[in-house]
């Protein structure tokens, strides 16, 4: 199994699932409260890695019926529901970075010159 690395570390800090790299605990709620834990972490000596709370679910289905969880070494994972939630999270963090920009320019008192 790879590792837990600096850039799932990276990753969780910034409110990012490193299973399917949409947003903790979802898109809809952004860091309002915890993730999921793994289930790859559970009763084991490593470091919990939190996830996004459909990954949470999807992990114990996938469990469930086929025995086993999609390893580490193979996240982020490639699904139609990890892509979308990918994608929705990308222009979440877009907007709020744009919305963080107008407020800086704000306090600045400088405008664009167009």
């Amino acid at each position: 199994m790879k590792p837990f690395n600096k850039i799932h570390s990276k990753q969780i800090d910034m409110g990012v699932c490193p299973r399917c790299e949409g947003l903790i605990p979802s898109n809809e709620h952004h860091k309002q409260y915890m993730g999921a834990i793994s289930r790859l972490t559970r009763d084991t000596h490593s470091k919990p890695i939190e996830i996004c709370s459909d990954c949470g679910t999807e992990e114990g289905m996938q469990e469930h019926f086929e025995g086993f969880a999609t390893p580490i070494k193979d996240w982020p994972i490639m699904t139609s529901n990890a892509i979308k939630r990918r994608s929705d999270a990308f222009y979440i963090l877009m907007e709020w970075q744009q919305k963080i920009d107008q407020l800086e320019d704000d306090e600045d008192g400088t405008e664009e010159p167009f």
